[in-house]
């Protein structure tokens, strides 16, 4: 479990239970960023090439030792490949803030590593909702992306597990479509009114993607991220019905293993990937011409072989249906 914030005052506590968790200066504040803001936008746009998204869940390592431990080795190993790979949109999840003596901000130390690495301007979004800074954490989704973007929301879900606060950020692509970063309930005993939380945070999704066009017609959009459901769930059939498609199966090779779940420890070289629950969506039109796994496999980090993450990324390159209006 992680240290608590020293110096707490009162007025901080108070504060602390009767508002969110970036009301209150205090804890791992000092490495937050603005919650739900572009921060180092860069400038290029997309042009005419396809757009290519990457979404992976981090694992922020919170009161697990192993996970925590690894998680800045973990880091060094994403950024290297996600600098290899060139997405021009990277989707993420658990992204944490802790206190400088930790990991700080897990996005803006991404976003910098990606940028000294490629040689490229990343720019990024972060939400982290999820903890307090009472306990020195808070987590959420997030997104860097090489390209030039704007209009960052964040959907705050009216469904929500017992002490979580789940969010997706959306964000409007200059020249392409709106990109969403999304880590839905994982839990399976939790519901409302019959309904499992996710299933209803699901449709929340669906009903704002759809609302980002009010004249009816589903906009252009990526959905992508750590779902926690798989194909042919309630939750995952809440968003087709609403007219998204699943890209990986339109893009991926028959041969590829679907599975992004990791059985085992981030350390263990054996561990294996089961469920498919990371998953990109493409709304209004998107399609697919390519999807592939990524980030799954074990990295040599200072002699240890430690995997990414506990989640395998997905990388899908997509058409738009009208680059010239969209």
């Amino acid at each position: 479990m992680p240290r608590p914030a020293a110096g707490l005052t009162a007025a901080c506590v108070l504060a602390l239970a009767l508002s969110p968790p970036s009301g209150c200066a205090c804890g791992p504040s000092e490495c937050a960023s603005p919650d739900g803001v572009a921060v180092d936008v860069p400038e290029a746009r997309l042009g005419d090439e396809p757009l290519s998204v990457v979404t992976i869940n981090l694992l922020h390592g919170w009161s697990d030792q192993r996970n925590d431990a690894t998680l800045d080795d973990r880091l060094e190993v994403v950024a290297a490949a996600l600098a290899e790979l060139r997405p021009h949109v990277v989707l993420v999840q658990e992204a944490s803030v802790t206190p400088s003596d930790r990991h700080c901000n897990v996005v803006a130390t991404l976003r910098a590593r990606l940028a000294a690495t490629s040689g490229e301007l990343w720019g990024s979004a972060h939400a982290p909702r999820n903890g307090a800074d009472l306990v020195s954490f808070v987590e959420g989704p997030g997104l860097l992306a090489r390209i030039a973007f704007g209009d960052v929301e964040v959907l705050e879900f009216e469904a929500q597990q017992a002490f979580e606060r789940r969010v997706a950020v959306l964000a409007a692509v200059e020249g392409g479509p709106h990109v969403v970063s999304a880590h839905l309930a994982h839990h399976d005993d939790e519901l409302r009114d019959g309904t499992l939380i996710r299933v209803l945070q699901a449709r929340e999704l669906a009903g704002r993607v759809a609302a980002l066009a009010p004249g009816g017609a589903l906009p252009p959009a990526v959905l992508g991220g750590d779902l926690n459901d798989v194909p042919g769930s309630e939750t995952l059939d809440a968003l087709l019905d609403a007219g998204s498609v699943d890209l990986w199966t339109q893009g991926a090779p028959l041969e590829a293993e679907g599975g992004t779940e990791l059985v085992g420890a981030v350390d263990d070289p054996g561990a294996s990937y089961a469920r498919r629950i990371d998953h990109l969506l493409g709304f209004g039109g998107v399609a697919a011409t390519g999807c592939a796994r990524v980030l799954d496999a074990p990295v040599d980090a200072g002699g240890v072989l430690l995997w990414p993450s506990d989640h395998a990324g997905v990388s899908c390159t997509v058409a738009l249906p009208d680059t010239e209006t969209h």
